[in-house]
C-alpha cells in the first residue's frame, strides 16, 4: 500500500480530477518526478488516462492505459488485484464512450481478468467483490448495448454498490449511462441526479444528464447542464458539438449552432474528431466540397478514426462508386468484426448491382454484432437482392425475418406492404405462400394482424389471423401455468376434486 505522504498525493490527484480540474490533473501527474511505490504509481496513471478521456487527448489516453495494464501485468506476471481489474474496467468505460466497437474488440480482456481476479482472491480477505461485480456488469453492457442490453448488467453493478467501494460514484455514473443506452430515460435521469446532488463538476456528468434530459424534453434543464459542463471543459469537443447540436435541432437557433461550431473548428490542435463533427455540419449546410476536404483532413491526422472515412464514403458515393466503396473495405480492415460497416458495403454493392456479394454484407451484417435497427434495415434489403436474383420465396422468407426482431421500425410499414407486394404479383403459387407463412413462429407473429391488413387474399388473411389466435392461445395458457394456477387452493393430487363434491 501507499505511505502516509503517497496517500496525500493520491487525495491530492482526486480532488483536482473530481473536480473537473482535468488539465491541471494531468500536468499536476506529470511534474511529480519522484520514484513512487507500486500502488501510488498505479493510481496516478490511472487517473491520468481518465484525465486524458475527459481532456479528448484519446490517444494519449489508449497509450497511458495500456501501459499501465502492460506495467502491471510485467511486475505481478499472472496475479491480479482489485487495482488491475479497475484499470481495465476504467480503460472500458472510456473507449466504449469513444467508440463501441473498439470496446466490442477488447472485452474479453475485461471479462478474463475479472474471472482471474474472482478465482485467485475470493477466499482472502483482501477480496473486493463489488470490484469483480463492477467488471461483470460492465462486460455485459459492452457486449449487448448494441441489440438491447441485458438487464443483468444493471443488477451487477446495482450488488457492486451494496460493498464500500472508493469508486461507487463510477457505478452509479455507469448505471445510469446503462439505463440511457437501454432506453429508460428517467431511470438514467435519476442515477445522474444522485451525483449531481453531491459533486455537479464530476467529469462528464453535466454532458451525460444533458443528454438524457434532452430525450425527455426538459430544454430548459438541458441548456443549464450544457453549460454547466463547458464551464469547467470549454476545451472539450464532444460538449461543444452536442450544444451546436442543441441549438440547431432542439432550440433552431442557427445562429448560435453556428457560433459553437466556430468554437469547434477554432480549437488547437486540431484534431480528426473536429473534422468529423464539422463536416458533418457542413454536409448538412449544402457545403459537400469543404465537408470532403475536412473528412479527408481527418483522415490524414488519425488514419483509425473511422467515422471520416464513412461519412467520406457517403458524400462521394453518388459519383465515384469505386472509391466509396474503398473507403469501406478500409473500414472493415480495422474492424472486421463491426457489423454497422458490412450495413454500408451491402449498400455499395447494391450501388453496383452485384446482388451476390450485396446478399454476403448483409447476411454478415445480421451475424455480427449490430444495432437492432441496422440488422431490421439488412433484413428488408436481403429480401429485395434476392427478388432481384428471382428467388421470390427466398425473398418472402427474408422479409419475415426483418419483421422478426423485438425492436419496432418505422421500417416495417414498408416491409409488411412489401410483402403484400409479393404475393400480389403472384410471383409465387399460393401453395408455396402458405406453406412459407406456416414456417414462421416467434416475434414476427406478433405482427400478423399487420401483414393480414395489407393483403387482399382471403385464403392468406385468414391464415396470418389463425396462426395469430393460435399464438395468443398458446400465451394465455403460459400466462395461466405461470400466474394463475398456482393460486387456486383446491387443488390436490386429484385436480380441482372439491367440484365433484354434492
Amino acid at each position: 500500500m501507499a505511505s502516509k505522504e503517497e496517500d496525500i498525493l493520491i487525495q491530492k490527484v482526486k480532488n483536482l480530477y473530481y473536480s473537473c480540474q482535468i488539465k491541471e490533473c494531468i500536468q499536476f501527474i506529470d511534474d511529480d518526478n519522484q520514484i513512487r511505490g507500486s500502488y501510488c504509481h498505479q493510481m496516478l496513471q490511472l487517473y491520468k488516462g481518465l484525465s486524458q478521456f475527459k481532456a479528448q487527448l484519446i490517444q494519449e489516453a489508449f497509450n497511458t492505459f495500456q501501459n499501465l495494464i502492460m506495467e502491471n501485468k510485467q511486475l505481478k506476471g499472472n496475479k491480479v488485484d482489485e487495482l488491475d481489474v479497475l484499470a481495465v474496467i476504467f480503460f472500458q468505460l472510456e473507449t466504449q464512450y469513444f467508440h463501441i466497437p473498439k470496446a466490442e474488440q477488447f472485452n474479453s480482456n475485461l471479462l478474463q481478468v475479472c474471472e482471474l481476479y474472482r478465482e485467485q482472491n475470493e477466499n482472502l480477505d483482501s477480496y473486493q467483490k463489488g470490484v469483480y461485480l463492477y467488471g461483470k456488469g460492465l462486460y455485459i453492457f459492452i457486449e449487448t448495448s448494441r441489440e438491447g442490453i441485458d438487464e443483468k448488467c444493471i443488477q451487477y453493478m446495482q450488488e457492486a454498490l451494496s460493498f464500500q467501494n472508493w469508486f461507487n460514484d463510477e457505478i452509479i455514473i455507469t448505471i445510469a449511462w446503462c439505463c440511457f443506452i437501454g432506453n429508460k430515460i428517467d431511470q438514467s435521469c435519476q442515477w445522474f441526479q444522485k451525483i449531481y446532488e453531491v459533486n455537479p463538476r464530476f467529469p462528464s456528468l453535466a454532458n451525460n444528464y444533458a443528454l438524457a434530459c434532452e430525450q425527455l424534453g426538459d430544454l430548459k434543464k438541458t441548456e443549464k447542464l450544457y453549460l454547466e459542463e463547458m464551464e469547467v471543459r470549454w476545451f472539450n469537443q464532444v460538449v461543444i458539438n452536442n450544444m451546436s447540436l442543441f441549438y440547431g435541432e432542439k432550440m433552431n437557433d442557427q445562429e448560435k449552432q453556428q457560433i459553437y461550431q466556430e468554437k469547434l473548428i477554432n480549437l488547437k490542435p486540431m484534431t480528426a474528431r473536429i473534422c468529423h463533427y464539422h463536416g458533418v455540419y457542413l454536409n448538412k449546410k449544402g457545403r459537400q466540397q469543404e465537408a470532403i476536404q475536412l473528412f479527408k483532413q481527418g483522415i490524414q491526422i488519425d488514419p483509425s478514426y473511422i467515422a471520416n472515412y464513412e461519412n467520406l464514403s457517403e458524400i462521394i458515393g453518388a459519383t465515384d462508386y469505386q472509391n466509396s466503396l474503398r473507403l469501406i473495405e478500409k473500414c472493415i480492415e480495422m474492424y472486421p468484426e463491426d457489423g454497422c460497416l458490412y450495413t454500408s458495403l451491402g449498400r455499395k454493392y447494391e450501388v453496383l448491382q452485384d446482388h451476390q456479394k450485396a446478399i454476403d454484407a448483409y447476411t454478415k451484417s445480421i451475424q455480427l454484432k449490430n444495432y437492432q435497427e441496422y440488422k431490421i434495415y439488412s433484413s428488408g434489403r436481403l429480401s429485395y437482392q434476392y427478388y432481384f436474383l428471382q428467388n421470390y420465396s427466398q425473398a418472402l422468407r427474408e422479409i419475415f425475418k426483418a419483421c422478426s426482431f423485438k425492436k419496432s421500425s418505422t421500417m416495417l410499414d414498408h416491409y409488411y406492404t412489401y410483402c403484400w407486394r409479393i404475393c400480389q404479383m403472384k410471383k409465387l403459387p399460393l401453395k408455396e405462400i402458405i406453406q412459407i407463412i406456416n414456417e414462421q413462429s416467434g416475434q414476427v407473429i406478433t405482427r400478423f394482424e399487420q401483414f393480414a391488413n395489407k393483403t387482399n387474399d382471403k385464403n392468406i388473411r385468414s391464415l396470418y389471423l389463425v396462426k395469430l389466435d393460435y399464438l395468443r392461445t398458446i400465451l394465455y395458457i403460459i400466462s395461466y401455468r405461470n400466474h394463475v394456477e398456482h393460486l387456486l387452493s383446491f387443488k390436490n393430487n386429484i385436480l380441482y376434486w372439491d367440484l365433484f363434491i354434492d
